[in-house]
């Protein structure tokens, strides 16, 4: 019987570290600085452009699944038979909403960036 609070509680901490791993992603990595260091070419920045196109659409997706996930706890819904602090869990999809939206409009930017550069 007392492992199904260890196995919650595991579960649990794996969940919340979950997003400390996910929000490293939006900084560029060096490979990403060294390309965009190197586009010399109008079609090197057509290239990029796409790729933070794709960066974009990724990110609208995380977006989208945790609206869906506050929404789930706001309601309940998410698991009715096992009740969690619904205050904190929404907390979490804040955060996680405002970091993808922000996501969204720089990785856009970048975009947008890229294709006057390919012109």
């Amino acid at each position: 019987m007392k492992r199904i609070p260890l196995i919650s509680a595991l579960v649990m901490t794996t969940v919340l570290s979950l997003p400390t791993i996910t929000l490293a992603e939006v900084s560029q990595t060096p490979i990403e600085r060294l390309v965009e260091e190197l586009a010399n070419k109008p079609e090197h920045h057509a290239a990029i452009a796409r790729y933070y196109q794709e960066k974009a659409l990724e990110a609208q997706k995380e977006l989208e699944h945790h609206r869906a996930m506050k929404k789930a706890y706001s309601t309940g819904s998410f698991n009715p038979k096992n009740p969690v602090n619904t205050r904190s869990m929404e907390a979490h999809c804040d955060r996680l909403i405002s970091h993808y939206e922000a996501a969204v409009k720089e990785y856009e930017q970048l975009a947008a960036e890229h294709q006057k550069l390919a012109k």
